[in-house]
C-alpha cells in the first residue's frame, strides 16, 4: 500500500487490500443526489477529495450518525467495500469505487454500535425501543 500523509493531515493511499466500513442512504436509496442500490458497485472518475469529489463512508459503524439522523425508518445502512483510491479523514473515507454489500437490519445495527447509549437512544428515535430492550437482554455479556 502506498501512503501519503496530505497537508490537512488526511491519508491519501491506493490499496491492494480491501477497506471496508458503512455507509448511510436516504429512504429512496440516493446520497447527495446519486442514486443507489443495494448489492451494487459504482465507481467515479472524479479525483478523489474528502468533502469534495468521490463515495463517502465510514470505517466505524458509530461514525455514520454524525452525518445521518438517528431515525432508522429514514435511512439505509449498508455494509460497504472500498477499491481504487481512499483517501481516509478522521471519522470517514473517501474512495472512487465502493461496493455495496449488503444493507444491515435495525438490530444488526444497534447490535454492532459500541456506544450503548447511542444504540439505545437511536432505538428509541426509530419506535423500535421495546424490541431493542428485548433484544439487549437477551445478548448481555456475562
Amino acid at each position: 500500500m502506498s501512503l501519503l500523509m496530505m497537508p490537512d493531515n488526511t491519508m491519501f493511499y491506493k490499496s491492494p487490500n480491501k477497506i471496508y466500513g458503512y455507509k448511510a442512504f436516504k429512504s429512496d436509496w440516493t446520497c447527495l443526489g446519486t442514486q443507489y442500490y443495494c448489492p451494487g458497485e459504482f465507481q467515479s472518475m472524479h479525483f478523489v477529495k474528502l468533502c469534495r469529489h468521490g463515495m463517502h463512508f465510514c470505517r466505524r459503524l458509530d461514525d455514520v450518525f454524525k452525518y445521518y439522523g438517528p431515525d432508522l425508518n429514514q435511512i439505509h445502512i449498508a455494509e460497504v467495500e472500498a477499491f481504487g483510491d481512499v483517501e481516509e479523514g478522521p471519522d470517514k473515507c473517501c474512495t472512487n469505487g465502493l461496493r455495496i454489500i449488503r444493507e444491515l437490519d435495525a438490530n444488526e445495527i444497534l447490535w454492532k454500535l459500541e456506544d450503548r447509549s447511542a444504540a439505545k437512544y437511536i432505538a428509541w428515535r426509530s419506535g423500535i425501543h421495546n424490541k431493542f430492550t428485548y433484544f439487549s437482554q437477551q445478548f448481555q455479556s456475562p
